[in-house]
């Protein structure tokens, strides 16, 4: 039970980052960290009206990067953030910033500068507390499609760490089946000693299964049998 617990736990910590990071959204959070690698693209949301981040090139101090579709081209170092005029108005609306740079995979922060603009034609019923209400199953099912390549490399995580945690369960250690040999034939010498060959006879019969286990285990193989189940 704690084992699938931590796998459960485990998985919403590798799901949760890669759904939340997968796209922008400039509307709901003033500063997003994401990732982007060369070649891949991302959603950015801003004013309502979403974007498609390209990243045309990702070397170890910059990014290249272009917005569709209306063509906005930036480049982001680690010394020089870009500001951002995304709908041409004249005034910065977001700034990016390069935090990190690895294996084409660039780790970049969005941070909001224009003010946020309302929907034509929103009333008063537009307060605050909406734009605070979580997600809807809709939408959340949206996210895990539109990311599904995201959910499948950490679902793949997760199954090859049940695995390894299954065969770790299964497979023993040799050195301990060793020990639990000596301790058997050290007792069964002892009832030779005394005379009592039947009970001797079936504790050294027990030591050497143990042995056969411990020897099974350095060829690769698993712990098996009356003892080690």
């Amino acid at each position: 039970m704690k084992s699938r617990l931590k796998a459960f736990l485990l998985l919403l910590l590798i799901l949760i980052p890669a759904v939340l990071s997968a796209n922008v959204d400039l509307d709901k959070l003033d500063a997003v960290k994401f990732s982007i690698s060369q070649g891949d693209g991302k959603t950015l949301k801003f004013n309502d009206v979403e974007y498609k981040v390209k990243a045309d090139s990702v070397s170890e101090n910059e990014a290249k990067l272009t917005f569709l579709p209306v063509n906005y081209a930036a480049a982001v170092s680690k010394d020089k953030k870009a500001d951002i005029d995304i709908d041409d108005d004249g005034e910065i609306d977001f700034s990016l910033t390069l935090v990190s740079s690895s294996d084409n995979t660039a780790s970049l922060e969005a941070k909001r500068i224009g003010a946020k603009k309302m929907k034509a034609g929103a009333g008063a019923d537009s307060g605050p507390e909406k734009s605070k209400s979580l997600p809807d199953a809709a939408a959340l099912s949206k996210a895990l499609r539109e990311n599904f390549k995201y959910v499948l490399g950490a679902a793949s995580v997760l199954v090859l760490i049940i695995l390894i945690a299954v065969f770790s369960r299964r497979k023993g250690n040799p050195e301990k089946l060793y020990r639990k040999a000596e301790d058997l034939h050290r007792e069964a010498q002892e009832f030779h000693d005394d005379g009592d060959e039947e009970t001797a006879d079936e504790l050294y019969q027990r030591a050497e299964e143990f042995r056969e286990k411990a020897r099974g285990l350095e060829r690769g193989g698993f712990e098996g049998g009356r003892d080690g189940k």
